[in-house]
Protein backbone atom coordinates (compact mmCIF):
# COMPACT_ATOMS: atom_id res chain seq x y z
CA UNK A 1 0.00 0.00 0.00
CA UNK A 2 1.01 3.67 -1.39
CA UNK A 3 1.92 5.97 1.33
CA UNK A 4 -0.72 8.33 0.20
CA UNK A 5 -3.20 5.15 0.33
CA UNK A 6 -2.32 4.46 3.79
CA UNK A 7 -2.68 7.62 5.13
CA UNK A 8 -6.15 8.11 3.61
CA UNK A 9 -7.28 5.39 5.46
CA UNK A 10 -5.94 6.37 8.84
CA UNK A 11 -8.07 7.83 11.45
CA UNK A 12 -8.22 11.72 12.09
CA UNK A 13 -6.70 11.41 15.04
CA UNK A 14 -3.28 10.02 13.94
CA UNK A 15 -3.19 12.37 11.06
CA UNK A 16 -3.70 14.91 13.53
CA UNK A 17 -1.17 13.38 15.79
CA UNK A 18 1.42 13.27 13.01
CA UNK A 19 0.54 16.98 11.73
CA UNK A 20 1.41 17.73 14.79
CA UNK A 21 4.97 16.69 15.03
CA UNK A 22 5.45 18.00 11.83
CA UNK A 23 4.36 15.73 8.97
CA UNK A 24 2.64 18.44 6.14
CA UNK A 25 1.45 15.23 4.30
CA UNK A 26 -1.32 14.08 7.34
CA UNK A 27 -2.36 17.64 7.61
CA UNK A 28 -2.91 17.87 3.74
CA UNK A 29 -4.84 14.31 3.93
CA UNK A 30 -6.93 15.60 6.79
CA UNK A 31 -7.62 19.01 4.32
CA UNK A 32 -8.39 16.37 1.48
CA UNK A 33 -10.89 14.71 3.20
CA UNK A 34 -12.66 17.27 5.03
CA UNK A 35 -12.13 20.06 2.26
CA UNK A 36 -15.47 19.36 0.22
CA UNK A 37 -17.66 19.18 3.20
CA UNK A 38 -16.55 22.54 4.98
CA UNK A 39 -16.82 23.97 1.82
CA UNK A 40 -20.11 22.87 0.82
CA UNK A 41 -21.24 24.19 4.21
CA UNK A 42 -19.62 27.71 4.04
CA UNK A 43 -20.84 27.63 0.10
CA UNK A 44 -24.37 27.45 1.09
CA UNK A 45 -24.31 29.89 3.77
CA UNK A 46 -22.06 32.70 1.58
CA UNK A 47 -24.56 32.16 -1.86
CA UNK A 48 -21.36 33.31 -3.39
CA UNK A 49 -18.47 31.40 -4.80
CA UNK A 50 -16.02 33.32 -4.48
CA UNK A 51 -16.84 33.93 -0.69
CA UNK A 52 -16.93 30.58 -0.19
CA UNK A 53 -13.53 29.36 -1.30
CA UNK A 54 -12.03 32.29 0.62
CA UNK A 55 -13.66 31.57 3.57
CA UNK A 56 -12.77 27.80 3.12
CA UNK A 57 -9.24 28.80 2.99
CA UNK A 58 -9.15 30.86 5.62
CA UNK A 59 -10.97 27.85 7.63
CA UNK A 60 -8.41 25.69 7.16
CA UNK A 61 -5.23 28.34 7.29
CA UNK A 62 -6.78 28.79 11.31
CA UNK A 63 -7.12 25.25 12.11
CA UNK A 64 -3.34 24.44 10.68
CA UNK A 65 -2.51 27.30 13.24
CA UNK A 66 -5.14 26.60 15.90
CA UNK A 67 -4.19 22.56 16.07
CA UNK A 68 -2.27 21.94 18.73
CA UNK A 69 -5.72 23.53 20.68
CA UNK A 70 -7.82 20.44 19.30
CA UNK A 71 -8.40 18.45 22.18
CA UNK A 72 -9.71 15.06 21.05
CA UNK A 73 -13.14 15.00 23.00
CA UNK A 74 -15.12 14.95 19.86
CA UNK A 75 -14.14 14.63 16.25
CA UNK A 76 -12.05 16.45 14.33
CA UNK A 77 -14.98 17.47 11.56
CA UNK A 78 -16.79 18.60 14.78
CA UNK A 79 -14.05 20.70 15.83
CA UNK A 80 -13.53 22.25 12.36
CA UNK A 81 -17.27 23.25 12.11
CA UNK A 82 -16.34 25.15 15.26
CA UNK A 83 -14.55 27.15 13.24
CA UNK A 84 -15.82 27.31 10.57
CA UNK A 85 -19.26 28.79 12.26
CA UNK A 86 -16.60 31.31 14.08
CA UNK A 87 -15.28 32.47 10.96
CA UNK A 88 -18.70 32.57 9.62
CA UNK A 89 -19.84 34.85 12.45
CA UNK A 90 -17.07 37.42 11.80
CA UNK A 91 -17.64 37.32 8.12
CA UNK A 92 -21.01 37.88 9.02
CA UNK A 93 -20.21 40.76 11.04
CA UNK A 94 -18.06 42.54 8.81
CA UNK A 95 -20.29 42.61 5.79
CA UNK A 96 -23.01 44.15 7.54
CA UNK A 97 -20.62 46.49 9.05
CA UNK A 98 -19.07 47.48 5.78
CA UNK A 99 -23.08 46.82 4.05
CA UNK A 100 -24.12 49.66 6.36
CA UNK A 101 -20.84 51.87 5.52
CA UNK A 102 -22.17 51.88 2.13
CA UNK A 103 -25.74 52.96 2.48
CA UNK A 104 -27.06 50.66 4.65
CA UNK A 105 -29.42 48.26 2.05
CA UNK A 106 -28.80 45.11 2.30
CA UNK A 107 -29.31 43.08 -0.46
CA UNK A 108 -30.25 38.95 -0.10
CA UNK A 109 -28.50 36.72 -2.58
CA UNK A 110 -32.35 35.05 -3.41
CA UNK A 111 -33.19 38.21 -4.84
CA UNK A 112 -30.50 38.28 -7.58
CA UNK A 113 -31.45 36.53 -10.64
CA UNK A 114 -30.05 32.66 -10.70
CA UNK A 115 -28.04 33.85 -13.97
CA UNK A 116 -26.04 36.44 -12.61
CA UNK A 117 -25.42 34.01 -9.34
CA UNK A 118 -21.67 32.13 -9.71
CA UNK A 119 -22.11 28.37 -10.70
CA UNK A 120 -20.40 25.85 -8.04
CA UNK A 121 -18.50 23.46 -10.43
CA UNK A 122 -16.35 20.64 -9.67
CA UNK A 123 -13.69 22.27 -11.55
CA UNK A 124 -14.21 25.40 -9.53
CA UNK A 125 -14.04 23.14 -6.16
CA UNK A 126 -10.99 21.82 -7.42
CA UNK A 127 -9.36 25.62 -8.18
CA UNK A 128 -10.19 26.19 -4.90
CA UNK A 129 -8.48 23.35 -3.15
CA UNK A 130 -5.81 23.69 -4.84
CA UNK A 131 -5.69 27.74 -4.19
CA UNK A 132 -6.13 27.17 -0.71
CA UNK A 133 -3.00 24.27 -0.51
CA UNK A 134 -0.55 26.54 -2.27
CA UNK A 135 -1.78 29.11 0.35
CA UNK A 136 -1.56 26.58 3.39
CA UNK A 137 2.30 26.04 1.71
CA UNK A 138 3.00 29.68 1.70
CA UNK A 139 2.42 30.68 5.23
CA UNK A 140 4.21 28.14 6.36
CA UNK A 141 6.96 29.12 4.33
CA UNK A 142 6.93 32.38 5.93
CA UNK A 143 9.01 33.12 9.31
CA UNK A 144 7.05 32.52 11.96
CA UNK A 145 6.77 36.76 12.94
CA UNK A 146 5.53 36.71 9.73
CA UNK A 147 3.17 34.66 10.07
CA UNK A 148 1.59 35.83 13.35
CA UNK A 149 1.37 39.47 12.29
CA UNK A 150 -0.41 38.04 9.44
CA UNK A 151 -3.07 35.62 10.82
CA UNK A 152 -3.36 37.96 14.27
CA UNK A 153 -3.95 40.67 11.44
CA UNK A 154 -6.77 38.60 8.61
CA UNK A 155 -8.08 36.09 10.78
CA UNK A 156 -8.19 37.16 14.23
CA UNK A 157 -9.13 40.86 13.51
CA UNK A 158 -6.51 42.62 15.83
CA UNK A 159 -6.12 46.26 14.59
CA UNK A 160 -2.84 47.49 12.85
CA UNK A 161 -2.73 49.70 16.40
CA UNK A 162 -3.12 46.63 18.35
CA UNK A 163 -0.35 44.75 16.57
CA UNK A 164 1.78 47.60 16.72
CA UNK A 165 1.52 48.09 20.39
CA UNK A 166 1.61 43.96 20.93
CA UNK A 167 4.75 44.42 18.80
CA UNK A 168 6.71 47.12 20.33
CA UNK A 169 6.98 48.72 16.49
CA UNK A 170 5.23 51.56 14.69
CA UNK A 171 1.95 51.27 12.97
CA UNK A 172 4.00 51.73 9.46
CA UNK A 173 6.24 49.46 10.12
CA UNK A 174 3.12 46.89 10.59
CA UNK A 175 1.77 48.18 7.86
CA UNK A 176 4.76 47.98 5.45
CA UNK A 177 5.10 44.13 7.25
CA UNK A 178 1.45 43.64 6.52
CA UNK A 179 1.74 44.65 2.55
CA UNK A 180 5.41 42.60 2.50
CA UNK A 181 3.97 39.45 3.47
CA UNK A 182 0.73 39.40 1.05
CA UNK A 183 2.77 40.43 -1.46
CA UNK A 184 4.90 37.17 -0.97
CA UNK A 185 1.94 34.83 -0.30
CA UNK A 186 1.05 36.14 -3.98
CA UNK A 187 3.65 35.59 -5.50
CA UNK A 188 3.55 32.18 -4.02
CA UNK A 189 0.16 31.00 -4.97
Amino acid sequence: MSATMSRAVLPDEILIERALAGSKECFDALYERHFQRVYNFVSRRVGNVQEAEDLTQEIFIQAVTSLSGFRNEGSFLHWLYGITRNLLKRHYHRKSRSEEEIGGQRIDIADVPESLQDEVTPERRAAARESGRRTLEALEALDPESREIYLLHHLDGVSIRDLSERKFRSEDAIKSDLYRIRKKLMEQN
